[in-house]
């Protein structure tokens, strides 16, 4: 495999995780577990502005769309993590998603179990 082919391959990867179109543990378990992000960490803001780049760079404008409200949903301008609040529904709603977080249909937040 070429270093063109795993670099896309890396970014397609990150772009499905943030965008919650896949979970990690599936492309974890796939042939090609290769991220642009180190999966391990949190995030950061200059993460997702490189893999943006790289998508403005081959011009699928759709995927620089869905991720810049990612980062804007996760981030300030100066790249500051937002504090995300916790659902505070008396009766949560929720789907499934493809990722490791619940969010509740109702309000959009989190909905995160925390032991008395």
């Amino acid at each position: 495999m070429k270093d063109r082919q795993i670099t896309h391959i890396g970014m397609i990867n990150s772009y499905n995780i943030l965008t919650r179109k896949a979970r990690i543990i599936d492309v974890i378990e796939s042939s090609i577990p290769i991220f642009a992000h180190i999966v391990d960490e949190s995030i950061r803001k200059s993460d997702i502005d490189l893999i943006i780049g790289y998508f403005e760079m081959i011009e699928e404008y759709e995927k620089c769309i869905e991720l810049k409200c990612v980062s804007q949903t996760l981030f300030y301008d100066n790249g500051e993590p937002k504090e995300m609040k916790q659902c505070e529904c008396i009766m949560p709603s929720y789907a499934p998603k493809y990722d490791d977080v619940m969010i509740c249909c109702n309000c959009n937040k989190p909905i995160i179990y925390e032991r008395v």
